[in-house]
Formats: structure tokens, sequence, C-alpha cells
């Protein structure tokens, strides 16, 4: 069965594949946004983000004839963009740094959420939005990450596995704890039911799209 990203996109990359104006537009009007924000879960360097999403769309273009055999094009752009991006972040680093970045994650996800843009958008009184924050901020990045790429990306299962680089089962794990944690923090909140009410997945996607 096909997602909502690979029915939608469908016609975008048949129209890629002519080589047409109208496929582009089409394309960065859907992806670009959720590709930068992507993008900035790894750095804050504008000018990083922008070449690699560039880069992609260039290579893109190049292959615009064989666009046919990718089955999901979110997932191939995300998958693109995280590897361009995790590849200037290295070369921009001296040798003998390289193994300290790998081993204190510096190239993992990051993402500090805020509670401006919802309380200003009136979704929920600071309160609950401070309440939500604090129990996403102790979620781990990795359970921050697998969260983020199901719900805001709306990446399948199993291509999230395959970009994490871990196992089906292992992402199942991953995801269960994460929910599991989620609703073990909730618990322990003041006031639980308010909480519960304003935690819908609309609410989410502004804290993780942001």
């Amino acid at each position: 069965m096909k997602t909502d990203h690979e029915k939608y996109d469908l016609p975008i990359l048949q129209l890629i594949a002519q080589d047409t104006p109208q496929g582009w537009a089409l394309l960065m009007r859907r992806h670009y946004d959720a590709l930068y924000n992507y993008g900035g879960r790894f750095t804050s360097d504008e000018d990083v983000i922008k070449d690699a999403i560039q880069e992609v769309l260039i290579n893109l273009w190049e292959r615009r004839a064989t666009v046919g055999s990718i089955r999901s094009l979110r997932y191939y752009l995300v998958a693109a963009v995280k590897n361009k991006i995790i590849s200037a972040l290295r070369r921009s680093m001296r040798h003998e740094d390289l193994d300290t970045a790998a081993q204190e994650n510096q190239y993992g996800f990051h993402i500090e959420f805020s509670t401006e843009k919802i309380v200003l958008n009136g979704q929920v009184p600071l309160a609950e939005a401070t309440g939500i924050r604090d129990m996403l901020d102790r979620l781990s990045p990795r359970q921050k990450e697998v969260i983020y790429l199901k719900y805001y990306q709306q990446l399948t299962h199993s291509q999230i596995a395959q970009l994490l680089g871990i196992s089906p089962q292992s992402l199942y794990n991953l995801l269960h704890e994460s929910l599991r944690k989620l609703r073990s923090l909730l618990k322990k909140e003041p006031r639980p039911a308010a909480l519960l009410k304003s935690l819908s997945l609309p609410l989410l996607l502004l804290f993780f799209g942001r």
C-alpha cells in the first residue's frame, strides 16, 4: 500500500522525468520546508543546509531519466540531505577531531523545543505548553528523532529504520519505548488531564516543526 507521500509524489516524479518546470515547482512547494527543517536538526549553519539541499536537487536533476525507480521521494530527499550535511560537517573538521565528534555524537539529531510559537498560535495555555515541552526535552536524541521522522516527516517504519541504520525490530522497540516514556512522564505531571487533552498530533507537529 502506498503512503500519502508516495501517492502525491508520483505525479511530481513523472513531471521531473519530463524535466518540466512544473515538476520542480511542485517538489519545492511540497518538500523544501521539510528538508530545511530536517537539516536544521543537524546544524544551525544555514549555508550548509541550503548547499546540501541544492546538491541533492542537482543530483536528482542529473538522474531525472531514472527517477521512476524512486519509490518514496520524501525518503529519498531526507536521506540524501542528511548524508550531504553530515559529510559537509566532517569535511569542515580537522582530522584529529573526527573521532571525538563521533564519540560525542556531534552529528546526531538535535532539537530545542520552544513554547513561543505554540502560545502565539493560541493552541494551548502557557502552562500546558511548558509541560509538554519539558516532557519532550526529557526524551533522548534518538527518541526525539524517531518521533520526528514518524509524525513530522511521515516516514514509514522501514524507511526510518533504514535511515537510522537499525533493524526494523530495533526501530519498533525504540518507538515503543519513546511513547511509553512520554506516557510515564505524563502521569508524573501535576495536571496530567490538562496535558493529555492538549497533547495532540497537530500540537506535536508544531513543536517539531519550528
